[in-house]
């Protein structure tokens, strides 16, 4: 595999990370996506997608998604969509609302020797709440580590309470955090990725922030990539 570097922007939360010089490169081969699309129908809160190809250890598999829908209303509980891997042949997809189709893209990705581990769970932004923790079952190296969130959320409103970020505190703790408190519940699911050393030289994360009128930014990384 040629691409030495890999950006995610994931909301306003960026991960950057370099792969290991060629001469000693992963065989990403031996990894697999399997896409797919699924839509939650009205009038239910929850897709189940029975995986084509099953996942061999659940803690070298992550999902990303992202949803649409057909409200033409501020109804954050309608549209945000939480994704899991919930066993090794099931993905499902999750919201609060059940009004209006709910359309959704995913991708599982699995790889078999070891180049990552994947840990997971959730945080529950209560009313009241802008920002909470979570514990991971054991500690992670955060310089190999990123952190990937989806969430559902009570709001029948925008997004400023439903909208959610999500990074490591320290090498046992994810926080996550909405622009606005509440009084709706907002749910991060969280996937954290660590790598293998051997795989990755380094993983840099950062926030940045887009202020009112305007509609981009840039953040200078810690330390230069090889693109």
């Amino acid at each position: 595999m040629s691409l030495r570097r890999y950006l995610i922007v994931l909301g306003l939360v960026f991960v950057s990370f370099s792969l290991v010089p060629a001469a000693h490169a992963t065989n990403w081969s031996r990894c697999h996506v399997e896409q797919g699309e699924t839509t939650i129908p009205n009038g239910s809160a929850t897709s189940i997608v029975t995986l084509t190809t099953s996942i061999t250890d659940l803690t070298s598999a992550f999902i990303l998604s992202q949803a649409t829908g057909t409200s033409n209303l501020a109804a954050a509980k309608n549209h945000r969509v939480a994704a899991t891997i919930t066993d090794a042949n099931t993905a499902t997809f999750t919201r609060v609302g059940t009004s209006y189709i709910a359309y959704v893209s995913y991708s599982v990705i699995q790889c078999y020797e070891d180049e990552f581990e994947v840990k997971t769970g959730t945080i529950i932004l209560g009313s009241g709440v802008t920002s909470n923790a979570g514990t991971l079952s054991s500690a992670v190296t955060v310089d190999d580590s990123m952190v990937l969130v989806s969430t559902t959320t009570t709001s029948t409103g925008t997004d400023n309470t439903s909208a959610v970020t999500a990074e490591l505190q320290d090498e046992s703790t994810v926080k996550a955090t909405r622009a606005s408190s509440s009084t709706d519940t907002a749910t991060a699911y969280y996937q954290v990725i660590t790598f293998a050393g051997s795989v990755v030289q380094d993983v840099q994360t950062a926030e940045v922030t887009l202020s009112s009128g305007q509609n981009s930014t840039t953040s200078t990384l810690t330390s230069a990539v090889d693109l």
